[in-house]
């Protein structure tokens, strides 16, 4: 379905991760790669990446609610994941998660649509922001590496921000860092809660991306960022 952004809306929020970045089969690919390496791992490969991913949503959830902090977050994963970890101290929990995130951020791509969507969301003469859970440092590295940093476009990471998406304030902030309203913003993102019911009840107009057949929960939806016309 093809998104025409009303003339109204001043200022644009992409989200990062499954939006801009081809984030999910990367991940996957790197836990894959990084449990072929350790002896008598059990799980197959879709129970293995599947097995991550829901102690990712747990995880980070409860970071982004601020129970913990994101490097303990990471520990708590590893202790979970695998085998015989669950009383492992905290660097050496930390030491075998950064094994997985070198293997993972070698392999840090975008999508093929994410550079041009940026590049027509600033030719509208729209402000233009990237607002992703995360801290500032790693996620401006990760810009960085997709070749997608931009000093046109604004990075607004949670760990700099009141609150984490999909809490209001952190829309709300990203608006106000933007000078844009938020009734003339438009957030485009993936997730149905963290982008979507987010940014909604921050009172923006949210776009949801919904690549590889993702059922849409938001009115407004697109398969592509091609179809978003700015």
């Amino acid at each position: 379905m093809v998104f025409h952004v009303p003339p109204g809306i001043a200022g644009v929020l992409f989200d990062l991760d499954d939006t801009l970045s081809d984030y999910a089969s990367t991940r996957d690919a790197a836990v894959l790669e990084w449990t072929s390496g350790m002896s008598g791992w059990e799980l197959a490969p879709r129970e293995t990446a599947e097995r991550w991913e829901q102690l990712e949503v747990t995880w980070f959830g409860r970071y982004t609610r601020g129970e913990l902090d994101l490097t303990e977050q990471r520990a708590q994963r590893v202790r979970e994941f695998l085998p015989g970890a669950r009383d492992w101290p905290y660097d050496r929990a930390i030491a075998a998660f950064d094994e997985l995130r070198a293997i993972y951020e070698s392999s840090w791509r975008p999508f093929p649509d994410a550079r041009d969507a940026l590049e027509r969301a600033v030719d509208s003469g729209r402000h233009v922001g990237v607002l992703t859970n995360g801290e500032t440092d790693y996620q401006s590295r990760k810009l960085e590496s997709l070749g997608l940093a931009d000093p046109r476009v604004r990075l607004f990471a949670t760990g700099d921000l009141p609150a984490h998406k999909p809490d209001p304030r952190a829309f709300l902030a990203a608006c106000q860092g933007l000078g844009v309203p938020p009734s003339e913003t438009l957030m485009i993102g993936d997730n149905p809660v963290t982008d979507v019911a987010g940014g909604v009840a921050a009172g923006l107009v949210v776009v949801q991306l919904c690549r590889n057949g993702q059922e849409p929960v938001a009115p407004y939806h697109t398969a592509s960022l091609a179809e978003v016309e700015f």
